[in-house]
């Protein structure tokens, strides 16, 4: 358990903070004031899945990354597509998913087809297809 593991450690946790720093966004009071709503309501969205959240580095914030706002609109499907991605994913790289176009979405962002109301199992499709493993 020697030098490589604690190499491989630190690099993880590099990585994790790497994409805290990058993957930014509003936190719970922030998203609440946005959409009109109680920090309470944002809270049972996020428990619900209806809401992507993370954790900060110290635990005690949450950040809602900001791809999945649109003005006051929330993009649809958080509850279905970010379980279609396996748990070790990192943040960032959902993040690049959701935000860049695809061919088979003639060049839209998936977050731009759910906003256009396209249903959410094409973009779980496309997760899938793609095989995020």
């Amino acid at each position: 358990m020697g030098e490589c593991f604690c190499k491989c450690l630190a690099t993880h946790h590099g990585k994790r903070r790497a994409w805290r720093d990058t993957v930014d966004g509003p936190t719970t009071t922030e998203v609440a004031e946005r959409l009109g709503r109680k920090d309470t309501s944002i809270r049972r969205s996020k428990a619900a899945g209806d809401l992507y959240a993370l954790p900060s580095d110290s635990g005690r914030t949450t950040r809602f990354p900001a791809w999945q706002f649109d003005g006051r609109e929330v993009v649809p499907g958080p509850r279905e597509i970010e379980p279609a991605f396996p748990a070790h994913l990192l943040p960032l790289s959902i993040q690049r998913f959701v935000t860049s176009p695809h061919d088979k979405f003639d060049a839209r962002s998936p977050v731009q087809v759910l906003l256009r109301g396209g249903p959410v199992d094409i973009v779980v499709t496309l997760v899938d297809e793609l095989g995020y493993e």
